[in-house]
């Protein structure tokens, strides 16, 4: 018998691959001088999720399944993760568009705003000190090219 759980969680995690590497589709997986480029270590990461999804969802066919009990979370438990897995897909599509550091304002104020913080200037203050400490932390100091605003 499939063990449906498994088999659900496999497929959306090899959707969300699917998201990964259309993502990243457009970066550079080398970068002259530095080796590796910008698109290396996504592209990596979403070739690791499609093995492992595929392999979740294979395993779920041969699992034995010994009472399975389900269980209904609330309709109000569910927004949240449904809500984060938008965003972070959301994230990956604009970021080729909208660049690192404008991508990342967006994406952690919505996640600020969804894990409790409901002030929106709180929300901006952290989205953008976060956002402009980790671009200073990996294109400055460690000299990693990130994705740049494409719209000019």
């Amino acid at each position: 018998m499939v063990k449906k759980s498994e088999l659900v969680t496999g497929i959306i995690l090899f959707c969300l691959s699917g998201v990964v590497l259309f993502a990243v589709r457009g970066l550079p997986l080398t970068h002259p001088g530095t080796g590796f480029g910008p698109g290396a270590f996504p592209f990596i990461v979403g070739i690791g999720l499609v093995l492992l999804s595929v392999l979740l969802m294979v395993r779920s066919f041969f699992n034995k399944v010994v009472n399975e009990r389900v269980t209904k979370m609330p309709l109000k438990s569910q927004w949240k993760p449904m809500t984060v897995l938008l965003a972070i897909m959301g994230y990956m599509l604009i970021m080729n568009l909208f660049g690192f550091l404008v991508s990342s304002i967006l994406f952690l104020f919505v996640m600020t705003f969804i894990f409790g913080e409901k002030r929106y200037f709180v929300s901006a203050i952290y989205a953008g000190g976060l956002a402009c400490l980790t671009y200073l932390f990996f294109s400055v100091w460690l000299k990693v090219t990130l994705p740049v605003w494409r719209l000019w």
